[in-house]
């Protein structure tokens, strides 16, 4: 239960970054998504507590940014160290979830023990995916 909580939330921050600084050509999404929707992700949540200029940010996040708008919260999010603190939270989730699987014992059942491997291995790919 404790792994794939941890799993779960890993997942979803890794997906706030993408949703941010993802790369186009490999997620599918346009670059900085997440701004131009307003979603309220982990970065921005940071930025909103951390940045100098979150009121700024806060006015923003009221209305459908232009393009030069969104540059304006990237350059938020980027002084606040949004990007960084959340890759450190998914860094965090990502091994509670492997020590959590680590703790697993499956006993001589090889269709445990192969579940188990493929878990490690989805688990192992999860901190840096890009799509």
């Amino acid at each position: 239960m404790r792994s794939g909580r941890a799993w779960g939330v890993a997942f979803q921050v890794q997906d706030d970054i993408l949703g941010i600084w993802g790369d186009p050509s490999i997620t599918g999404k346009p670059y900085a998504a997440d701004l131009y929707r307003r979603k309220l992700s982990l970065p921005v949540v940071h930025a909103l507590r951390h940045a100098d200029d979150r009121d700024e940010l806060a006015r923003l996040y009221q209305q459908q940014p232009t393009a030069t708008e969104v540059q304006v919260m990237l350059t938020i999010l980027d002084q606040a160290g949004s990007r960084g603190y959340t890759a450190g939270v998914t860094a965090h989730y990502h091994d509670e979830a492997l020590e959590a699987l680590n703790s697993v014992i499956p006993g001589n059942n090889d269709e445990a023990r192969a579940a188990l491997a493929r878990l490690h291995n989805i688990t192992a790919r999860l901190r840096d995916r890009q799509y």
